[in-house]
């Protein structure tokens, strides 16, 4: 069970802030409670040891990684704007 939750909506509620402890356990839950509601989950703010640990986003989907590969490769062929900071390996 999630831990009690600071949280905010926007958005008429399709948007929720929430507050909850940065950990794998709390990251998989959301995850596959959004998920179940054609939604995602972002890390928008933690600790910089969570962050080493958690993803930031969601695992794109394959044939969506090669796209996001391509454009980052398009706008950045040198790999120098934030290496890593959206996803480990761009």
């Amino acid at each position: 069970m999630l831990a009690r939750a600071l949280w905010s909506a926007d958005w008429a509620g399709g948007l929720l802030w929430l507050e909850v402890p940065a950990n794998e356990e709390t990251a998989a839950r959301l995850r596959g409670i959004t998920k179940g509601f054609g939604g995602h989950a972002t890390l928008m703010r933690a600790g910089r040891e969570a962050r080493a640990r958690l993803p930031v986003f969601e695992p794109e989907a394959p044939v969506r990684a090669a796209l996001t590969r391509a454009v980052k490769a398009a706008f950045d062929p040198r790999h120098v704007l934030n290496p890593g900071r959206m996803f480990e390996d761009i």
